[in-house]
């Protein structure tokens, strides 16, 4: 943890007062509702092709994808309040978080994820390096087809310290992949100069704000 900043494992929440009632109205007046989405759906619906209809799993992916919005919509319009550490205890312990980043917390042989998109199928490589950069493990992952989020969680071998590592994706040609995304379960929460931090294990913070979806 960060000297001086506070801590917390576990909390119940507390009540809103008026002013963040009024800042989590306004917030939420600006985001997308179940009604626009529905609109938009029907929209999609009645404009499609019809000699080629839309596939109905892309519907389903976009209602995931929507019902993940309007979670953070809430988590955060709930946190530009009070911004409390009890709140944001509540809304984020024990859930699996994901957030841009290439880097894995380890905590008694056990690997937090890292989510990568693929441009293209074939045979993938994680490398996986310590706070010295020295590499300390490797995985190939094969990739039947691009476009598609892949989830890599890496097996430690036996007496591994726990601790935060990186980890590199590279192509089959050898070429760095962009656009990593960290994922794991928020294990406990801190705050440091007025941040929210979210510890998913042995160290490894994320900020609360760079959180892009919850589950």
């Amino acid at each position: 943890m960060f000297g001086g900043s506070s801590a917390i494992s576990g909390a119940t929440s507390l009540p809103v007062t008026a002013s963040s009632q009024n800042s989590a109205s306004s917030t939420s007046s600006l985001a997308p509702t179940a009604n626009d989405f529905i609109q938009l759906l029907i929209a999609e619906v009645e404009n499609q092709d019809p000699t080629q209809p839309q596939n109905p799993t892309q519907y389903i992916t976009q209602m995931a994808s929507f019902s993940e919005l309007q979670t953070l919509n809430s988590i955060q319009s709930e946190l530009s309040g009070s911004g409390s550490l009890v709140r944001a205890s509540s809304a984020y312990l024990g859930h699996t978080i994901s957030a841009a980043g290439s880097k894995i917390a380890v905590n008694n042989g056990k690997s937090t994820s890292i989510v990568f998109t693929p441009g293209a199928a074939g045979s993938y490589s994680a490398i996986v390096t310590d706070s010295q950069g020295a590499q300390v493990g490797q995985a190939s992952i094969s990739v039947s087809g691009g476009g598609s989020a892949q989830t890599f969680t890496w097996q430690p071998p036996s007496g591994t310290p726990n601790g935060v590592y990186s980890v590199q994706i590279l192509a089959p040609s050898g070429t760095p992949v962009s656009g990593l995304t960290e994922q794991g379960a928020v294990q406990g929460v801190t705050k440091s100069n007025g941040s929210i931090m979210l510890n998913l294990g042995a160290g490894l913070l994320v900020p609360a704000s760079s959180v892009t979806s919850v589950s």
